[in-house]
Protein backbone atom coordinates (compact mmCIF):
# COMPACT_ATOMS: atom_id res chain seq x y z
CA UNK A 1 0.00 0.00 0.00
CA UNK A 2 1.41 3.34 -1.03
CA UNK A 3 1.33 6.06 1.59
CA UNK A 4 -0.41 6.38 4.92
CA UNK A 5 -3.77 4.81 5.71
CA UNK A 6 -6.08 5.91 8.48
CA UNK A 7 -9.46 4.46 9.45
CA UNK A 8 -12.07 6.75 10.92
CA UNK A 9 -15.76 7.31 11.45
CA UNK A 10 -18.59 7.56 9.01
CA UNK A 11 -18.58 11.33 8.56
CA UNK A 12 -15.28 11.18 6.72
CA UNK A 13 -14.18 14.65 7.77
CA UNK A 14 -10.72 15.84 8.75
CA UNK A 15 -8.81 13.16 6.84
CA UNK A 16 -5.09 13.19 7.46
CA UNK A 17 -2.68 14.10 4.68
CA UNK A 18 -2.24 10.89 2.73
CA UNK A 19 -2.14 9.37 -0.69
CA UNK A 20 -4.21 6.38 0.32
CA UNK A 21 -7.23 6.88 2.55
CA UNK A 22 -9.76 4.28 3.62
CA UNK A 23 -12.87 5.08 5.60
CA UNK A 24 -14.48 1.84 6.71
CA UNK A 25 -18.01 2.22 8.03
CA UNK A 26 -20.87 -0.19 8.65
CA UNK A 27 -24.46 1.02 8.31
CA UNK A 28 -27.13 -1.34 9.57
CA UNK A 29 -30.84 -1.13 8.85
CA UNK A 30 -33.54 -3.60 9.83
CA UNK A 31 -32.66 -6.85 11.57
CA UNK A 32 -29.45 -7.03 13.62
CA UNK A 33 -26.34 -8.71 12.27
CA UNK A 34 -23.94 -10.98 14.13
CA UNK A 35 -20.92 -9.13 15.44
CA UNK A 36 -18.41 -10.40 14.24
CA UNK A 37 -22.82 -24.00 -3.58
CA UNK A 38 -21.02 -21.19 -5.38
CA UNK A 39 -23.46 -18.32 -5.59
CA UNK A 40 -23.07 -16.81 -9.00
CA UNK A 41 -22.27 -13.30 -10.09
CA UNK A 42 -24.96 -11.45 -11.97
CA UNK A 43 -24.65 -11.29 -15.75
CA UNK A 44 -22.47 -8.36 -16.77
CA UNK A 45 -24.15 -7.69 -20.09
CA UNK A 46 -24.98 -3.99 -20.66
CA UNK A 47 -28.66 -4.54 -19.88
CA UNK A 48 -27.93 -5.94 -16.38
CA UNK A 49 -24.85 -3.88 -15.46
CA UNK A 50 -26.95 -1.46 -13.40
CA UNK A 51 -30.67 -1.28 -12.72
CA UNK A 52 -32.96 0.01 -15.44
CA UNK A 53 -34.12 3.10 -13.55
CA UNK A 54 -33.51 6.79 -14.22
CA UNK A 55 -31.20 7.23 -11.22
CA UNK A 56 -28.75 4.80 -12.82
CA UNK A 57 -28.53 6.47 -16.24
CA UNK A 58 -25.48 8.53 -15.27
CA UNK A 59 -23.45 5.43 -14.34
CA UNK A 60 -24.58 3.06 -17.09
CA UNK A 61 -21.53 3.82 -19.25
CA UNK A 62 -18.52 3.06 -17.05
CA UNK A 63 -14.73 3.19 -17.25
CA UNK A 64 -13.32 -0.22 -18.17
CA UNK A 65 -10.52 -0.07 -15.59
CA UNK A 66 -12.96 0.90 -12.84
CA UNK A 67 -15.23 -1.96 -13.88
CA UNK A 68 -12.34 -4.42 -13.58
CA UNK A 69 -11.57 -3.05 -10.11
CA UNK A 70 -15.20 -3.67 -9.09
CA UNK A 71 -15.18 -7.21 -10.45
CA UNK A 72 -11.88 -8.02 -8.74
CA UNK A 73 -13.18 -6.84 -5.35
CA UNK A 74 -16.21 -9.12 -5.69
CA UNK A 75 -14.07 -12.06 -6.79
CA UNK A 76 -11.65 -11.69 -3.87
CA UNK A 77 -14.39 -11.39 -1.26
CA UNK A 78 -16.20 -14.43 -2.67
CA UNK A 79 -12.98 -16.40 -2.75
CA UNK A 80 -12.52 -15.73 0.95
CA UNK A 81 -16.14 -16.66 1.70
CA UNK A 82 -15.87 -19.96 -0.17
CA UNK A 83 -12.69 -20.80 1.73
CA UNK A 84 -14.00 -19.75 5.13
CA UNK A 85 -11.96 -17.43 7.28
CA UNK A 86 -11.24 -15.85 10.62
CA UNK A 87 -12.09 -12.38 11.92
CA UNK A 88 -10.29 -11.88 15.20
CA UNK A 89 -11.51 -14.65 17.51
CA UNK A 90 -14.43 -15.60 15.25
CA UNK A 91 -13.99 -18.42 12.75
CA UNK A 92 -16.35 -18.62 9.77
CA UNK A 93 -17.15 -21.80 7.84
CA UNK A 94 -17.18 -21.80 4.03
CA UNK A 95 -20.00 -19.55 2.84
CA UNK A 96 -21.95 -19.08 -0.35
CA UNK A 97 -20.65 -16.40 -2.70
CA UNK A 98 -22.31 -12.98 -2.75
CA UNK A 99 -24.33 -12.25 -5.89
CA UNK A 100 -23.88 -8.94 -7.70
CA UNK A 101 -27.11 -6.94 -7.76
CA UNK A 102 -27.55 -4.24 -10.45
CA UNK A 103 -29.36 -1.86 -8.07
CA UNK A 104 -26.64 -2.14 -5.42
CA UNK A 105 -23.97 -1.59 -8.06
CA UNK A 106 -25.83 1.49 -9.30
CA UNK A 107 -26.17 2.97 -5.81
CA UNK A 108 -22.49 2.34 -5.12
CA UNK A 109 -21.34 3.92 -8.39
CA UNK A 110 -23.54 6.98 -7.95
CA UNK A 111 -22.13 7.56 -4.48
CA UNK A 112 -18.53 7.08 -5.62
CA UNK A 113 -19.06 9.78 -8.26
CA UNK A 114 -20.63 12.12 -5.71
CA UNK A 115 -17.75 11.72 -3.27
CA UNK A 116 -15.25 12.75 -5.93
CA UNK A 117 -17.36 15.63 -7.24
CA UNK A 118 -18.06 17.06 -3.79
CA UNK A 119 -14.66 16.36 -2.21
CA UNK A 120 -15.53 14.12 0.73
CA UNK A 121 -15.23 10.49 1.81
CA UNK A 122 -18.19 9.21 3.83
CA UNK A 123 -21.81 8.15 3.70
CA UNK A 124 -23.15 11.56 2.73
CA UNK A 125 -21.82 14.99 1.82
CA UNK A 126 -21.28 16.67 5.23
CA UNK A 127 -21.66 20.12 3.66
CA UNK A 128 -25.07 19.39 2.07
CA UNK A 129 -27.98 19.34 4.55
CA UNK A 130 -30.15 17.73 1.87
CA UNK A 131 -27.69 14.95 0.99
CA UNK A 132 -29.29 11.54 0.57
CA UNK A 133 -28.59 8.86 3.13
CA UNK A 134 -27.85 5.25 2.18
CA UNK A 135 -31.46 4.10 2.51
CA UNK A 136 -32.59 6.87 0.17
CA UNK A 137 -29.86 6.06 -2.35
CA UNK A 138 -30.87 2.41 -2.36
CA UNK A 139 -34.51 3.27 -2.98
CA UNK A 140 -33.64 5.56 -5.89
CA UNK A 141 -31.59 2.75 -7.42
CA UNK A 142 -34.58 0.42 -7.25
CA UNK A 143 -33.45 -1.72 -4.30
CA UNK A 144 -36.19 -2.78 -1.84
CA UNK A 145 -36.04 -2.04 1.90
CA UNK A 146 -33.04 -3.94 3.16
CA UNK A 147 -30.56 -4.87 5.83
CA UNK A 148 -27.15 -3.71 4.65
CA UNK A 149 -23.58 -2.79 5.45
CA UNK A 150 -21.62 -0.15 3.57
CA UNK A 151 -17.92 0.60 3.20
CA UNK A 152 -16.55 3.73 1.56
CA UNK A 153 -13.02 4.88 0.81
CA UNK A 154 -10.64 6.62 -1.54
CA UNK A 155 -7.14 6.33 -2.94
CA UNK A 156 -6.82 2.56 -3.37
CA UNK A 157 -5.04 1.56 -6.57
CA UNK A 158 -5.14 -2.21 -5.97
CA UNK A 159 -8.23 -4.25 -5.19
CA UNK A 160 -6.01 -6.98 -3.79
CA UNK A 161 -4.40 -4.62 -1.26
CA UNK A 162 -7.76 -3.16 -0.25
CA UNK A 163 -9.46 -6.52 0.34
CA UNK A 164 -6.40 -7.86 2.17
CA UNK A 165 -6.51 -4.84 4.48
CA UNK A 166 -10.22 -5.23 5.22
CA UNK A 167 -9.97 -8.95 5.94
CA UNK A 168 -7.10 -8.37 8.35
CA UNK A 169 -9.02 -5.71 10.28
CA UNK A 170 -11.18 -7.37 12.94
CA UNK A 171 -13.54 -4.38 13.05
CA UNK A 172 -14.48 -4.75 9.39
CA UNK A 173 -13.73 -8.33 8.36
CA UNK A 174 -17.04 -9.67 9.68
CA UNK A 175 -19.01 -7.52 7.23
CA UNK A 176 -17.71 -9.58 4.34
CA UNK A 177 -18.25 -12.92 6.10
CA UNK A 178 -21.77 -12.52 7.48
CA UNK A 179 -24.32 -15.16 6.53
CA UNK A 180 -27.31 -12.79 6.81
CA UNK A 181 -26.47 -10.83 3.64
CA UNK A 182 -26.19 -12.36 0.19
CA UNK A 183 -25.97 -9.57 -2.43
CA UNK A 184 -23.21 -7.10 -3.26
CA UNK A 185 -22.63 -4.00 -5.34
CA UNK A 186 -19.28 -2.26 -5.77
CA UNK A 187 -18.81 1.16 -7.34
CA UNK A 188 -15.39 2.54 -8.21
CA UNK A 189 -14.95 5.95 -9.82
CA UNK A 190 -11.50 6.53 -11.29
CA UNK A 191 -11.05 10.29 -11.47
CA UNK A 192 -7.34 10.23 -12.33
CA UNK A 193 -3.96 9.89 -10.60
CA UNK A 194 -4.01 10.75 -6.88
CA UNK A 195 -2.69 14.18 -5.91
CA UNK A 196 -0.85 15.04 -2.70
CA UNK A 197 -2.87 16.88 -0.08
CA UNK A 198 -1.86 20.40 0.84
CA UNK A 199 -1.68 21.76 4.35
CA UNK A 200 -5.40 22.50 4.22
CA UNK A 201 -6.16 18.79 4.00
CA UNK A 202 -9.07 17.09 2.30
CA UNK A 203 -10.39 20.16 0.48
CA UNK A 204 -7.18 20.37 -1.55
CA UNK A 205 -6.82 16.75 -2.59
CA UNK A 206 -8.27 14.43 -5.18
CA UNK A 207 -7.51 10.84 -4.19
CA UNK A 208 -7.89 9.59 -7.75
CA UNK A 209 -10.06 6.56 -7.05
CA UNK A 210 -13.26 6.63 -5.01
CA UNK A 211 -15.19 3.54 -4.08
CA UNK A 212 -18.35 2.45 -2.35
CA UNK A 213 -19.23 -1.12 -1.42
CA UNK A 214 -22.70 -2.28 -0.40
CA UNK A 215 -23.62 -5.75 0.87
CA UNK A 216 -27.32 -6.31 1.51
CA UNK A 217 -30.37 -8.50 1.46
CA UNK A 218 -33.99 -7.35 1.05
CA UNK A 219 -36.09 -7.43 4.22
Amino acid sequence: MDGQRRDQGCAGRGLARARVVAVLCAALSGSALASCDDGGVADDSPSSDVADVEACDAVREWDADARRFEERVVALINEERRRGGRCGDTTFPPLAALRVDPSLRCAARVHAVDMQASGYVGYANPDDPEALNTNQRLRLAGYPPATFVETVGAGWTSADDAVHEWLNNESHCWKFMTTELDQIGVGVYAAGPPLDAGEEGMDDVDYGTYWDLLIATPN
